[in-house]
């Protein structure tokens, strides 16, 4: 998101018994009451399963401040089994599960691996706010540090302390004893980020507290998601359970080699015909940045004089590179195709498969990116379809941090 994740945070909590843990003797009532207020009068047996549907909207700053990504969520529990797949449509399918002992992620943006340590028991906590295991379950010891008002609501200030790892701090509602807030370190590409989880229009479904919606920030980044079915006891085939291909390959390296290669996890998706506002130039492979700081002002001011919906962010096309040069087309995604006006043309980002990866920093590390790019697929065995399309979901106007520069790569395949 960063969030990336956001939906990739969430993983499973194994739900055994576990023995009772020491806390400040001032928790100890409240701590029962978070329990009880989560639980109802008759716990859910343990390895019942679980099954949540909803959809979500993540808005990661730049251009998707205008056009939030949004997707569906589906999460599946069945005793110490888990598996959360986000899908965000042309953006690809973010998935995390627990197999046991195994927290695993599959993330289009950051890539495929399994998480050890400290970061696996991050993410089995992060589950365990929405389906509640106990407090106990998940934490070696809490107290109360203070007090805070959240939208009017009085809120106890809970510090829980995990058995290894960052302490994660919690503001329970003092009417209602449910969390509404809770702040938590979040593994990520470098090193652990701060995140914020609030908590809104709790449900009960046979006497269990659920959250009807959640809401992620992790920097610039906002995830909001909401949970419009949940379910007990219903059956969930076990290949739902199934390790997905990638990761029992990275199970594999992990065994046999020192330091596995990591793995892109790129994607390939279907996409619709996309039409745009756009000009086609060839010019000088030296020239490119120079030439799309014309156009793409350009372009995006007749889309505005014309009143044209847009879509979604600016983008460029490499149609092809040849002796130094680049045929190069760039403009804006539009709902409709637009009137043709001096340069600038109707055209459209063709439909149909196309593998998608993401390059996070400055542009001049986007070519790199490419050839990495059509290294995989050659390697999955594929056949280009035209030119890469870089879509740019950064604003650089907005974002000066050079490094929180995201570009989507699309590549239509055969």
């Amino acid at each position: 998101m960063n969030t990336r994740t956001l939906t990739t945070a969430i993983a499973a909590i194994l739900l055994a018994a576990t023995p009772a843990r020491a806390q400040s003797s001032d928790a100890t009532a409240l701590l029962t009451a978070i329990d009880a207020a989560r639980f109802g009068p008759t716990p859910r047996p343990a390895a019942e399963s679980v099954v949540m549907h909803g959809t979500f909207t993540l808005d990661i700053g730049g251009f998707t401040k205008d056009q939030p990504m949004k997707g569906t969520l589906e999460v599946l529990f069945e005793g110490p089994n888990m598996r959360e797949i986000s899908d965000y449509g042309t953006f690809g399918r973010v998935e995390c599960g627990c197999n046991g002992d195994l927290v695993w992620e599959m993330h289009v943006a950051f890539g495929n691996k399994i998480r050890h340590g400290d970061d696996a028991a991050v993410m089995r906590r992060l589950l365990g706010f929405v389906r509640w295991p106990g407090w106990s379950a998940m934490y070696e010891s809490a107290a109360i540090v203070g007090s805070e008002r959240i939208d009017g609501r009085a809120c106890d200030t809970v510090r829980f302390k995990p058995e290894s790892g960052l302490s994660e701090v919690w503001y329970v509602d003092q009417e209602t004893r449910l969390p509404r807030k809770i702040e938590v370190s979040i593994p990520s590409t470098e090193k652990p980020e701060d995140a914020q989880i609030e908590f809104f229009e709790w449900q009960r479904v046979d006497g269990v507290a659920y959250p009807k919606k959640q809401r992620v920030t992790m920097g610039t980044a906002i995830g909001d998601y909401v949970y419009d079915r949940v379910a007990h006891g219903e059956r969930i085939d076990p290949q739902r359970f199934a390790l997905p291909e990638p990761i029992s390959k990275l199970v594999a390296d992990e065994s046999s080699t020192p330091k596995p290669k990591e793995d892109p996890g790129w994607q390939v998706v279907t996409r619709e015909p996309q039409p745009v506002a756009s000009v086609r130039v060839r010019v000088a492979k030296s020239e490119v940045s120079k030439t799309l700081a014309e156009i793409l002002p350009e372009v995006s001011a007749y889309v505005s004089e014309i009143g044209a919906q847009t879509t979604a962010a600016p983008f460029c096309r490499y149609h092809s590179e040849a002796d130094g040069s680049v045929d190069l087309e760039a403009g804006i995604q539009v709902t409709k195709p637009v009137p043709a006006k001096g340069r600038i043309q109707p055209s459209e980002i063709p439909g149909g498969r196309a593998a998608i990866a993401f390059n996070f920093g400055p542009y001049d590390k986007l070519e790199s990116a490419r050839t990495s790019l059509r290294a995989w697929i050659k390697e999955q065995h594929l056949t280009p379809r035209g030119g890469v399309v870089e879509i740019f979901w950064s604003d650089p106007g907005r974002e000066t941090n050079k490094k929180e520069w995201r570009t989507q790569l699309v590549w239509p395949v055969e």
